[in-house]
């Protein structure tokens, strides 16, 4: 058995949390992507970047919540972060450059029409493709 810190269990955890995302159980994807990240954060650090991964996407779940002020702030730590460890232009920087540009607009958006707000369907394209192509390919 690998335990509830192995990274494997918790990138496991971080999957299953993406589902969650995708099947609009927002609030259940934030409370799995939380707990994992703390446990990341204390295997792993918080420099990691699995662990700035999923600090990514906890921010996905916030923003399509309407928690725009966390979403940013953690947003901009973690680009803060990857920038300090993997550089200005390694890939994952700027998918978070991209997450910190898609929160700020979509603020925007729902500010301006007091509707949630509404997923992109091109930027969510595009992030999974980055997730499938930079992450779960790389891990072969």
């Amino acid at each position: 058995m690998l335990g509830k810190e192995h990274p494997s269990t918790l990138r496991t955890v971080n999957n299953l949390a993406l589902s969650l995302y995708r099947q609009g159980k927002l609030a259940m994807a934030e409370t799995i992507s939380r707990q994992a990240l703390q446990f990341q954060e204390k295997v792993l650090g918080k420099e990691h970047p699995d662990t700035l991964t999923n600090t990514n996407n906890l921010v996905l779940f916030l923003v399509h919540q309407g928690k725009f002020a966390e979403a940013k702030a953690i947003c901009w730590e973690t680009l803060q972060l990857r920038e300090k460890v993997l550089g200005k232009k390694h890939p994952a920087t700027l998918t978070s450059k991209a997450t910190l540009q898609y929160c700020l607009q979509t603020r925007e958006v729902h500010k301006d029409s007091g509707y949630a707000p509404a997923i992109s369907f091109i930027y969510i394209i595009f992030y999974f493709l980055f997730l499938y192509i930079f992450i779960f390919r790389g891990l072969k």
